[in-house]
């Protein structure tokens, strides 16, 4: 059984936001322009799987895969090899997926979304968030792609595409929000 207190206190922050942060329970309260927001979880749903999107929108994924190789690979380095193993074992011991998925099951009922949608969601947030741990653990300093995208599940949103360049360094993420309220 592998404890996460044997991981920085950045990749902690991470594991604990998987575990009790929260998800989705209000609008989103970062700052970002209108135009990059979705209201409408189906909408953004769509957009998210969407791999025919048009520029200056393209497909998060393809982002993420690009930001991703940024993360090294450790050769050499045993014990930073060590706990990347490690966080690979934690994450599949915990199964973020799981955790997730029983952490968005309220939306069924608030947002009135289908079973497949939350699995859909708790997908895409267990991948996200794990690699935010884990570009917190291998790259020295923060990578802004990982941070920014972090930031923005802290912040009550689902990033769902990507609107500016091909590649992560330019550009941001489209965020789906819960509607407004007041």
């Amino acid at each position: 059984m592998i404890s996460d207190d044997i991981f920085p206190p950045e990749v902690r922050e991470v594991i604990d936001f998987v575990k009790s942060g929260p998800i989705l329970q209000s609008s989103y309260r970062g700052e970002i322009s209108i135009d990059e927001m979705y209201f409408d979880i189906k909408a953004a749903l769509k957009n998210y799987t969407n791999q025919d999107v048009k520029p200056p929108k393209y497909f998060l994924t393809d982002i993420t895969e690009d930001a991703s190789g940024d993360i090294p690979a450790v050769m050499g380095d045993e014990r930073l090899m060590d706990l990347k193993y490690k966080l690979i074992e934690y994450e599949e011991q915990e199964d973020f997926y799981q955790i997730l998925l029983d952490r968005c099951n309220f939306l069924k009922n608030e947002i009135q979304i289908k079973p497949k949608d939350i699995e859909l969601i708790a997908d895409a947030m267990s991948g996200n968030l794990y690699l935010c741990a884990e570009s917190r653990l291998l790259i020295p300093g923060a990578h802004l792609y990982f941070e920014r995208l972090f930031e923005v599940h802290k912040l009550q949103g689902f990033p769902c595409g990507w609107k500016g360049g091909k590649k992560w360094q330019k550009g941001d993420f489209l965020i789906y929000s819960r509607p407004i309220i007041g």
